[in-house]
């Protein structure tokens, strides 16, 4: 329990006062005493002798306790630079952590003590330390400076959403920079007492500093991170979100000094404008990731990131940019690898495939919520990246099927991953008779959300997936039995490759489709997904049990059709291999159900879920619970 500061030192304080005071007076008395035999060797008178009876000597402690009694004259009249030389000859941790428990005065003096000043020398282990909500203030983190350079060396510190009156403040920061000087890595989120004065702290004492991540401090200005970009000179990476004083100054400060940026995120800056941004791309010759939301920046910007090493490009929310500077500035770089696009309402597809050179190093595309990209732009972008190996699109409903099918052809020799999600534009009116060409490079096939994708569109995007290894057919509430047969007698048959399969909310397909899965990949599986599939009974499982050997994922969430005779089959299997069950939401399991798993399944599962299992009782789960500890049980 913390002493108030207004309370009597504790004792082993006075004793250690005590000590210092007899030493001085026996010094004194010492002296007194040589000065007086040599006094009376010089002089004829000879000395009296000593009174037969010593007389009583009055402690200097207890004259000191006397007048100090309920008076904290420690606190009040000794110097910090005392108190804090006095706790550098404290033996052992433990006497340090007492003393720190004292008042809050004593916690920060240990807190201000660097782990050099003191006897104990500290490991060579490196920790980390998060503070969140109410534990995320001053005096907490004084407490962390104490007891980290007790326990090893503080590298990694997270400061997350404290309270605007009682949070973490400019004073808290320098005593931690101060404690701890060989912090890498310092996030600072949603402190809006911290301003550039504890930042500066921070950059003069952790000048090892690595990565920084800066979010909603609304006062922290340019000053701050200027001092930490001519300091912090091994930073690799740094974030500012939501920091609306921070400007292009910071920017450029970076590209004069932190060469070794290799990441940058830039997300809800007002005062960043494309000067910043072009200059820091510019300069920073180890830049890789770049990321850019919610910012004033045009055209101007894209100018030095189609010069820059970039290879990760992420852009977000940003108006100013056009299809031409898009084409004209980026298309040029040979560097740039990754490229995300999300709600950018201005990125039309009037000049994106002006140039057929460009994007000669793109290999992964992501588009989100752009409803301005139409089939044209979709076809000349990818005609463009001709190494192109991954593409998603999300929310686009210019693109049509037909546009798709289009795009896809000029890059049949090298797409791995195709994911459409969200697309309502998709549809099976006006396709065109012809089957798209084979994508004999295509590994992973994604389709979600999509409410004009039915059984044509599958049967026409069949003969794609012939090499196939992950399939996920999500939400397609159109799709039956006929359509998902149609891609699953496409892959190869010879090399059965499919390992993965989703078909969550596909309402209409029944226990045909899970039996011929089994039968053709039924060896291969590893992983499948039925969530929300209706229509199919205990006959799938009894499917799963006779041909899926090595199955370690199984999602049956909320097939209202499978009962405790399917989880019988499913866990009679001869060798048993699941991991992870999911029967959320199958109102026909009741306990009976749950001890064929208990019994039958205790040797591999490690997971179950049994949400919303209407038919379970408190008693029967309390004994899975309570028999297969191990197991991580949602209920």
């Amino acid at each position: 329990m913390r002493r108030d500061s207004s309370s009597p030192p504790p004792l082993w304080f006075l004793d250690l006062l005590d000590m210092a005071i007899n030493t001085e007076v026996s010094l004194e008395l010492s002296l007194k005493r040589s000065f007086d035999s040599e006094y009376y060797m010089n002089n004829a008178t000879p000395p009296q002798p000593p009174p037969l009876t010593k007389p009583r000597c009055i402690s200097p402690l207890s004259t000191v306790r006397h007048q100090t009694k309920g008076r904290d004259l420690i606190n009040t009249t000794l110097p910090d630079e005392c108190i804090s030389h006095i706790f550098s000859f404290l033996p052992s941790t433990r006497d340090r952590f007492s003393c720190a428990a004292v008042s809050q005065k004593w916690l920060s003096l240990q807190a201000s003590t660097r782990s050099s000043e003191t006897n104990k020398a500290c490991t060579d282990k490196e920790i980390s330390r998060c503070l969140e909500g109410k534990a995320a203030n001053d005096t907490r983190l004084a407490a962390v400076a104490v007891g980290a350079s007790a326990r090893g060396t503080l590298t990694d510190l997270r400061i997350r959403g404290t309270y605007a009156s009682k949070g973490i403040t400019d004073a808290g920061l320098c005593v931690i920079a101060r404690a701890c000087p060989t912090l890498k890595s310092l996030t600072l989120w949603d402190c809006p007492l911290v301003g550039a004065e504890g930042l500066k702290a921070v950059a003069q004492s952790c000048k090892t500093l690595e990565k920084l991540d800066l979010c909603g401090l609304s006062i922290v200005d340019d000053s701050g991170l200027i001092t930490v970009a001519e300091n912090c000179l091994n930073l690799t990476s740094i974030s500012i979100r939501s920091c609306a004083c921070v400007g292009d100054e910071s920017l450029e400060a970076l590209a004069r000094r932190s060469f070794k940026l290799e990441s940058v995120s830039l997300v809800k800056c007002p005062n960043i404008t494309d000067s910043g941004v072009f200059s820091m791309a510019l300069k920073l010759p180890k830049l890789e990731k770049l990321k850019l939301s919610f910012l004033k920046v045009k055209d101007g910007a894209l100018k030095g990131i189609g010069k820059s090493p970039i290879r990760v490009l992420c852009l977000e929310n940003l108006p100013g940019l056009t299809g031409n500077g898009f084409s004209s500035s980026l298309g040029s770089s040979e560097a740039v690898e990754v490229i995300s696009v999300r709600s950018c309402s201005s990125l039309n597809d009037a000049r994106l495939n002006d140039r057929n050179d460009g994007f000669v190093g793109l290999r992964h595309i992501m588009v989100k919520n752009c409803s301005t990209l139409s089939d044209k732009g979709l076809t000349g972008f990818i005609q463009s990246a001709r190494h192109l190996q991954s593409l998603t699109l999300e929310d686009c409903s210019g693109v049509t099927s037909k546009g798709l099918m289009e795009a896809l052809k000029k890059c049949r020799d090298s797409l791995k991953t195709l994911s459409i999600v969200k697309c309502n534009s998709l549809s099976e009116e006006g396709e065109a008779e012809e089957e798209l060409l084979e994508l004999s490079t295509l590994e992973t096939l994604s389709l979600k959300k999509c409410p004009g994708v039915g059984d044509l569109f599958l049967s026409r995007i069949a003969c794609a997936c012939k090499f196939i290894n992950n399939l996920a057919l999500v939400g397609l509430s159109s799709v039956t039995d006929r359509g998902v047969s149609s891609i699953l007698n496409a892959v190869n048959a010879k090399k059965k490759t499919l390992v993965s399969l989703d078909l969550s909310g596909c309402s209409r397909i029944t226990d045909w489709t899970v039996v011929a899965a089994s039968k053709l990949f039924g060896e291969r599986l590893r992983s499948v997904s039925f969530d929300g599939c209706l229509g199919l009974t205990d006959r799938s499982l009894e499917a799963i049990r006779e041909r899926c050997h090595g199955l370690e994922e199984v999602d049956l969430s909320w097939c209202v059709g499978v009962t405790d005779e399917g989880v019988l089959s499913l866990a009679s299997a001869k060798h048993q291999t699941i991991k992870v069950l999911s029967l959320a939401g199958c109102t026909g399991i009741t306990d009976r159900g749950l001890g064929f798993i208990e019994m039958m399944m205790c040797g591999s599962l490690v997971g179950l879920n049994v949400k919303k299992c209407s038919g379970l009782s408190r008693e029967g789960i309390e004994s899975f619970r309570e028999i297969l500890w191990w197991c991580d049980l949602i209920c």
